[in-house]
């Protein structure tokens, strides 16, 4: 978030690995670099972690150059989707 606005972090410069596959977890990381957000350039790493049997995943992100920024994260919410209780 910059100046109250949301930036979003462009997907056309993402590289992807695969770190671990098999049949405990898997760990995937994404690698977002030279994001100009801020009058600055930033590396964002964010890696994904998902563990048999579990539904959720833990997702941790390291921002390289991101000093004083606010990281938000969050759903994109879908035109004409509906709500389930």
């Amino acid at each position: 978030m910059v100046d109250g606005k949301l930036v979003k972090v462009p997907t056309y410069e993402r590289k992807w690995r695969i770190i671990s596959a098999g049949p405990v977890r898997v760990v995937v990381e994404l690698a977002y670099k030279g994001w100009k957000v801020g009058g600055r350039e930033v590396d964002l790493a964010s890696r994904m972690t998902q563990w048999a049997g579990e539904h959720g995943f833990e997702n941790r992100i390291a921002a390289e150059g991101g000093d004083g920024l606010t990281l938000v994260t969050g759903i994109v919410r879908q035109p004409g989707l509906q709500e389930k209780s």
